[in-house]
């Protein structure tokens, strides 16, 4: 098992949200931090920052979410649900999803982990994880308090449903890049 980060692959289109000011109200400061929005939602109007670029079944959307296609949604809802919610956002006429990841998991082990620190001591985020690997196998999509806007995933998992990676690699879903932690 390996633990990487997931981001959107950037061959690929990020959506941007038309009512900037309506977004704002309805995330507040704090951006996607793990906590639902589902009942404050409105189906937010996007448009493509590139069009040229290709259109992949997932697109970058902000720090600490990504959006999907209809067909991936289909695929791996069963997935996706068991973490978070599914925001409907719409690009074109075309019913896309933003995942919500709002599970925190306490997959750390703060004897090994080194965190990233500032100059005047501040703690601004995790430079080498060091993960308690029996926790991990109940994992697939989760984030950590240390780093809020970091999406995580565990790939190569024993159980393949949990396998975010695997599952789309099975099914030719384009769009995000699975990048392994530094591991302390």
């Amino acid at each position: 098992m390996r633990v990487c980060s997931i981001v959107p692959t950037p061959e690929f289109q990020y959506l941007y949200v038309h009512d900037v000011e309506q977004y704002a109200r309805v995330l507040g400061s704090d951006g996607f931090n793990g906590r639902p929005l589902g009942n404050v939602w409105p189906e937010f109007e996007c448009y493509s920052h590139n069009p040229l670029l290709a259109k992949g079944d997932f697109f970058g959307f902000t720090i600490g979410a990504f959006a999907m296609s209809q067909r991936a949604t289909d695929l791996l809802s069963d997935l996706f649900l068991s973490v978070g919610e599914l925001l409907p956002v719409s690009m074109e006429g075309e019913r896309l999803y933003v995942l919500n990841i709002t599970r925190f998991s306490d997959v750390l082990d703060p004897s090994r982990l080194v965190r990233k620190t500032l100059a005047n001591k501040w703690i601004v985020g995790v430079e080498r994880y060091a993960f308690i690997e029996s926790t991990l196998r109940a994992e697939s999509l989760f984030r950590i308090r240390e780093e809020i806007g970091v999406l995580l995933t565990v790939t190569d998992h024993p159980d393949p449903k949990l396998d975010l990676r695997a599952r789309s690699l099975q099914h030719g879903l384009l769009g995000l890049d699975f990048i392994p932690v530094s591991m302390a």
